[in-house]
């Protein structure tokens, strides 16, 4: 995962949990899993099927601060994997 990539996706997350828990909070939620997540996203980020899964799950029954969890621990555990990866590799 480019480090880019992986700063964007981290702030619009953050961007979302700062939100109150409100329909915007959801709107937002959902524009991030469509950019970072879902199979066919426009900026995907390498993730397990399981991760996927979950944060479509999560986005379905109850959006919020944890719907992304395990898809930023396993874009973490990449990074912590690979530190030198540069943009000129993605």
């Amino acid at each position: 995962v480019c480090r880019r990539l992986f700063v964007c996706c981290s702030g619009d997350i953050q961007e979302a949990r700062r939100l109150p828990r409100s329909d915007l909070q959801a709107a937002k939620m959902r524009k991030i899993l469509n950019k970072y997540v879902k199979v066919g996203a426009t900026m995907p980020l390498r993730l397990s099927s399981s991760a996927r899964e979950q944060a479509v799950e999560r986005m379905a029954s109850n959006p919020g601060p944890a719907t992304f969890h395990m898809a930023e621990q396993e874009v973490r555990r990449d990074r912590l994997m690979d530190p030198f990866r540069t943009e000129a590799s993605c």
